[in-house]
């Protein structure tokens, strides 16, 4: 983080403020897949594309539940 700041004494200055919207991007993330989730199986779609999109979103849930999980786990940094 510090890096891509550019310096420390910024780093610093941002960290509380990185903190404090944790919580509502996890809010958010978790409400975009569950009406993703909800749209996928709501649907009665046939062919190839529903088939690509619901592995999407098997990858994506993962993806989100495991680093969400790390991060307020503490792996992940403050």
């Amino acid at each position: 983080m510090l890096g891509l700041v550019g310096s420390a004494g910024v780093g610093l200055a941002i960290a509380p403020a990185l903190q404090v919207i944790t919580i509502p991007i996890a809010i958010i993330g978790a409400a975009f897949l569950a009406r993703a989730w909800w749209l996928q199986l709501g649907g009665g779609h046939e062919g190839i594309w529903p088939m690509r999109s619901l592995i999407t979103l098997i990858v994506s849930t993962a993806a989100m539940t495991t680093l969400w999980s790390l991060r307020f786990a503490g792996v992940l940094g403050g």
